[in-house]
């Protein structure tokens, strides 16, 4: 999955779509797996596949698949994507290569188009994965800080265009490290007449703008699985540095630290609390606000509107016990408390913003509990969401 979720438009709608086609990947792998090298006798090995045509190859490994979710920032979005997986896993455990090209749009007349790929080499000691992105996301702005006011709301559209390039080193066990690089070209037309926000003067980040920027992460995944964790960890540190010389229209950097924690209270009882913590680093007046850390959305405070709290820096805690009823069917309930402020003394100061709600869960594969979810949560408002897997 991409590192690079922190633009505001399409990061939810995005984050959908490469969880569907994950959990699509998984249900395709309906085969037991292949015996592991270091077990399996040469003579129980299975023979090496025979050449193909290409487009006969294509047709044995790509599938089409549908796509569907529901966020107060989408409202309905639907789509459609042909994702394509090859190569035996050694274990169980291990997900194929894959290829995906999808197109989403929504009822807010949001459009996504991907072509993504994720390579996994070495039981997966390396882990390479690349995207081009086109985005035109109709979108809402509040202005910058944790105390937004109803008429500060300005109409916009954000377009651009995206591309990256991860690359992720095995160190130890479940720990990696990595590199990559991100390029975008953005615009950002639409905005609505005699606006006293969205102006280059006001706010940076309106007009055309180019990002190029280098990541650098760090991360530790200790979770027992991966879409339904009852015990473990999971930590990720990572920083985006943006620099004139390597093309940007500005400098900044992004640092973001992710902390996670599962703890089994009894059979089918799990509690999971989370830090996070956001900082951008840079001149005030070159800090594009699509860049800003935000609170809200389907991943990280459900309850507000993605992006309506944003600034340089955001700390937020939530907390999330699941409790599985069946083996296909489980129930949530969240909370959330935290702020943005544009500096780390601030945040002593003013309101902290609080959210909380429920949801659901079907598992659409038991074995893994690859789950559904509807989540309704209360914020700066009631909102409703339906999307695959879970929010952390």
């Amino acid at each position: 999955m991409s590192l690079y979720r922190h633009t505001v438009a399409g990061a939810a709608s995005i984050r959908s779509m490469r969880l569907a086609t994950v959990m699509a990947s998984l249900l395709l792998q309906s085969r037991p797996a292949a015996a592991s090298p270091s077990t399996a006798s040469p003579a129980a090995s299975a023979p090496s596949e025979p050449r193909v045509r290409p487009a006969r190859w294509m047709w044995k490994h790509t599938s089409a698949l549908p796509i569907v979710f529901y966020t107060p920032e989408n409202h309905l979005g639907l789509g459609a994507g042909l994702l394509t997986t090859w190569g035996k896993a050694a274990h169980a455990d291990l997900r194929p290569n894959s290829v995906l090209l999808a197109l989403m749009h929504t009822t807010l007349r949001q459009t996504i188009f991907s072509f993504a790929t994720e390579l996994r080499l070495g039981d997966e000691r390396h882990l390479i994965d690349a995207e081009l992105r086109y985005i035109d996301w109709p979108d809402r702005f509040f202005g910058i800080g944790n105390d937004p006011r109803d008429g500060d709301e300005e109409q916009f559209t954000d377009r651009y265009w995206q591309s990256h390039l991860n690359y992720r080193l095995r160190l130890w066990r479940r720990w990696f490290a990595g590199v990559g690089y991100l390029f975008r070209a953005s615009q950002t037309p639409g905005i609505q007449e005699d606006p006293r926000l969205l102006v280059p003067e006001v706010t940076y980040g309106v007009g055309p703008r180019t990002w190029s920027g280098v990541w650098m992460g760090t991360s530790w995944d200790g979770r027992d699985t991966t879409f339904w964790p009852t015990s473990g960890s999971f930590m990720q540190i990572e920083a985006t540095a943006f620099r004139p010389g390597l093309g940007s229209d500005f400098a900044a950097t992004r640092y973001r630290a992710d902390l996670r924690r599962y703890i089994e209270l009894q059979d089918g009882w799990i509690l999971a609390p989370r830090l996070r913590l956001d900082a951008i680093a840079g001149s005030e007046e070159q800090i594009p606000f699509q860049l800003m850390a935000q609170l809200g959305g389907s991943d990280l405070f459900r309850g507000w509107y993605l992006g309506k709290l944003r600034d340089r820096r955001l700390a937020a805690i939530e907390l999330e016990q699941r409790v599985e009823l069946t083996p296909r069917l489980g129930i949530v309930g969240f909370a959330s408390i935290g702020r943005v402020a544009p500096r780390w003394p601030d945040m002593a100061q003013g309101q902290l913003r609080q959210a909380a709600g429920i949801g659901g869960r079907v598992a659409i594969k038991r074995a893994l509990r690859a789950n559904l979810r509807l989540d309704v949560a209360y914020g700066d408002g009631l909102h409703f969401y339906l999307q695959f897997k879970e929010a952390f």
